[in-house]
């Protein structure tokens, strides 16, 4: 399953395994509040990165109100298994990633994937 927002811009936007941020064309309905809860997942994940220091990161949560289930895990020496995407998962993340209110009320750094040093992909 695949967390999805309808933006007040008209499209779904969808927060995927991979720690994507994608966005489809969507016709109706959905309001800011909606979108905003994209926020929520998308700065967890940026905050389980800087919280192990770049080591893990928790990704592909999915639910609703608040209410998330079935977490990803990336880690930087894949130890979490088949979908343990490792250092491309920490990139992958951050090429799509844009630090948003959540991020900066967090403190959390700026970052894209170009930022990220050393890894081993």
């Amino acid at each position: 399953m695949i967390h999805s927002v309808v933006a007040n811009n008209g499209f779904v936007l969808r927060n995927g395994s991979s720690g994507r941020r994608s966005s489809a064309p969507f016709s109706s309905g959905g309001t800011a509040g909606e979108a905003a809860r994209l926020d929520v997942p998308q700065a967890f994940s940026h905050f389980s990165y800087e919280h192990t220091g770049g080591d893990e990161m928790v990704v592909d949560i999915q639910g609703s109100a608040l209410r998330y289930t079935d977490p990803q895990l990336h880690s930087s020496d894949c130890r979490y298994g088949r979908a343990d995407r490792g250092d491309k998962g920490f990139f992958d993340f951050f090429s799509t990633h844009k630090c948003n209110a959540r991020c900066r009320a967090l403190g959390l750094p700026e970052r894209d994937a170009h930022s990220l040093i050393d890894l081993d992909l």
